[in-house]
């Protein structure tokens, strides 16, 4: 299982990806990335729509490049891989059915609404939206917190883990599973 928020959230869903396409001796192990207000890629397109959201939805124009940043302004020729960008990954990518993307975001910001949705109908990826309304930070520590209360983050370690939901606790799990939060 992985997680992450942000850029962290991007960095679970990639590391998800390439673990579903890998071969384990025993049994495929079930990959679950949770992922909350990802910056899913930075191509042209993607980052025009954002900045038309930003227009007509009166968001604050001074939090594009600071929440979350947006790297293209400062360098877009980086940003312009395939590799650097979810959707196209996924698209070169085989990825397995092993894996589940969960992306919780905040609809209520048209930043992170956006770079959610470019990831809508992707095998394997389910989409969470909140109306919160706020900025990338607050809303990603909301959204973490009511991920981490709702238990659902039990019920993964219960479809991915070979131990029972009980356990399923940061203090309290096994040694030698694997978890990691990005």
């Amino acid at each position: 299982m992985l997680m992450g928020l942000s850029a962290g959230a991007y960095s679970a869903i990639r590391q998800g990806m390439l673990l579903s396409c890998a071969t384990f001796p025993r049994r495929q192990p079930q990959i679950t990335s949770f992922a909350i207000n990802p910056q899913t890629g930075f191509r042209y397109d993607l980052l025009h729509r954002i900045l038309q959201a930003v227009e007509t939805e009166k968001w604050e124009k001074g939090m594009l490049g600071r929440d979350p940043i947006v790297l293209n302004q400062y360098r877009p020729d980086l940003c312009q891989s395939p590799g650097c960008d979810i959707a196209l990954f996924a698209k070169q990518l085989p990825y397995q059915e092993n894996g589940k993307f969960h992306i919780l975001y905040d609809q209520g910001n048209p930043i992170d609404r956006l770079f959610a949705e470019d990831l809508r109908g992707l095998p394997g990826f389910h989409h969470h939206p909140a109306p919160l309304g706020l900025s990338h930070g607050l809303s990603g520590q909301r959204l973490w917190r009511e991920l981490w209360q709702s238990g659902r983050i039990a019920e993964a370690l219960d479809d991915s883990a070979d131990f029972p939901a009980s356990l399923a606790r940061l203090s309290e799990l096994p040694v030698g599973r694997s978890f990691a939060v990005c």
